[in-house]
This record gives structure tokens, sequence and C-alpha cells, in this order.
């Protein structure tokens, strides 16, 4: 399960390392980064320092999650620094994106070409999706 951190991130994913050691193995999965913008926000800098001081203290395995108002800039940020992120956890971007359309019409039925009006009949073949027979 991810730690969430509220303050100095580096200390409280240490904390919660230790806490939950538990002798020779370690439960703790990873640790979440969200670092609200007035305390500076979170950077690929954090992210490394974090991994890195987790390693240190015998905890390599913890992965870092990093999450808060990501963008596909950021996150290609993230990737050409040598931070180690486990996991990018976006929300509001993806939320207020717009929408794509889609749509959904019978194309084909008992092997019969059929269409809408205003839409090509019969199946439309495309390499990128999975076909299934249903039964």
């Amino acid at each position: 399960m991810p730690i969430p951190t509220t303050g100095d991130a580096i200390q409280e994913a240490l904390d919660a390392a230790y806490a939950l050691s538990g002798g020779t193995t370690n439960p703790l999965r990873a640790v979440k980064v969200n670092v609200p913008e007035n305390l500076g926000g979170g950077t690929p800098a954090l992210a490394t320092e974090l991994k890195a001081r987790l390693a240190d203290a015998g905890f390599g395995s913890v992965d870092v999650y990093v999450a808060g108002e990501l963008t596909p800039e950021l996150i290609a940020e993230y990737e050409a620094s040598d931070a180690e992120v486990g996991l990018y956890i976006v929300g509001r971007y993806v939320a207020a994106a717009h929408p794509v359309p889609v749509v959904a019409a019978i194309k084909e039925i008992d092997g019969k070409a059929v269409a809408p009006r205003g839409m090509s009949p019969g199946r439309v073949h495309n390499h990128r999706m999975l076909q299934r027979e249903l039964n």
C-alpha cells in the first residue's frame, strides 16, 4: 500500500519504512510523493533523493510514486532525469481532458454486412483491436 506524505516527504517515508519493516521483510511497497506547490512541489530531484535515502537505509525495494498536478511535460521531465519513479498518479489532467467521441454501431449481423444510415456497412478491420469470438 502506498504511504502518502503530508510533511517532509523523505523523513516520513523513512519513518514509515522503519515502522513497517517487521524484521527481515519489508511490507512497505511504495511511498506516494504529493508535495503541495506551497512547499516547493514534487521534483525529479526530490524523487531521486528519496529513492537514494530509502536505499541507504536498507529499503531499496520501496518504490516512489509521484502524484499531484502532473502533465505530460512534467512526466517527461521526470523521465529525462535519473529519478526512479515506480508510478505516476495522474488525476486532474486526464479528468479535464476534452472527451473523445466514440460511436458504437452494429456493422454485421450473422455474417451479413449492415450499417446505420451514413456509415459504410461491414466489418472494419483494425490491427490494433483484439478480435474475440463470442460463444
